[in-house]
């Protein structure tokens, strides 16, 4: 099967930098074509910018002319799988979100933490933009846990987080050094 496209949440100022860089990068040298999706760079509440900002991606792009489905990615992810390694562990039934750090359990619902990596199948598209674009916008990992997704590796197994400032909480966010 071909490759889907892998459309990467940036910002225009984090284009330079090493983490940026090396993510696209690694999407690149598995053979995926990547195409940056410039976000929202300001909000009133940050927790809400990368929801924001997909659902503007979402709003503007015509997704129908990729067979193969579509990978929405951030700019801190570190792809360590080829496409054949996450497509032959892929359900083609559900939205596969394959890059993630952990999971929070809570009494009242677990939260999937970290949104590096999520294959949408073709025929899940337009569904999942439906979702997206009447959505009140939250957290983007807490509406994602909310939807059918399935898992198809453990966490940090496919995608690594590149360890970086966060746009969100302005802390570092640790994960993979780069030298």
């Amino acid at each position: 099967m071909d490759l889907p496209p892998v459309f990467i949440l940036t910002i225009p100022k984090n284009l330079s930098t090493k983490t940026t860089q090396a993510s696209i990068l690694t999407w690149e040298k598995k053979g995926f074509e990547v195409h940056l999706v410039y976000g929202i760079e300001r909000s009133h509440d940050t927790s809400k910018i990368v929801m924001d900002s997909w659902k503007q991606f979402f709003t503007s792009q015509n997704l129908d002319d990729y067979p193969n489905g579509i990978i929405i990615a951030e700019d801190d992810s570190y792809l360590l799988k080829s496409w054949k390694q996450l497509y032959s562990k892929f359900n083609m039934k559900y939205i596969n979100w394959f890059g993630y750090q952990n999971i929070i359990i809570t009494r009242n619902e677990d939260t999937i933490v970290g949104a590096q990596a999520i294959y949408i199948p073709k025929q899940l598209i337009e569904s999942y933009k439906q979702q997206l674009l009447n959505a009140k916008s939250i957290h983007f990992d807490r509406w994602n846990s909310r939807q059918d997704i399935y898992l198809p590796f453990k966490a940090k197994e496919a995608v690594l987080e590149l360890e970086r400032i966060s746009l969100t909480t302005g802390r570092l966010r640790k994960g993979l050094k780069l030298n």
